[in-house]
């Protein structure tokens, strides 16, 4: 029986290819996926330029594509780029 590290790329390509795909067809996401959804990008975009595959990449155009995926939400939500909010004092 072989290790899971010995396939960990034939077990993932399956469930990236699903996600590039939702990515190229603006598939409604909820405000977690939106979430996991930008950090998986910028992780694989971030190995890219140190491995010397990309001079760089554009976190705003990531953004831009995403906002576009977002499901509507019930109650005003902030941007992944803001911090924690603070309760408004009235």
């Amino acid at each position: 029986m072989s290790n899971m590290g010995d396939c960990r790329f034939e077990n993932t390509c399956c469930d990236l290819l699903d996600c590039l795909d939702a990515l190229r067809q603006y598939q409604p996401v909820s405000e977690s996926e939106y979430r996991a959804a930008y950090r998986m990008i910028r992780h694989f975009l971030c190995f890219c330029k140190d491995a010397g595959i990309i001079r760089s990449f554009d976190h705003e155009a990531i953004i831009k594509h995403l906002d576009q995926m977002k499901e509507e939400p019930a109650v005003p939500q902030t941007s992944i780029l803001d911090g924690p909010q603070q309760p408004v004092q009235g």
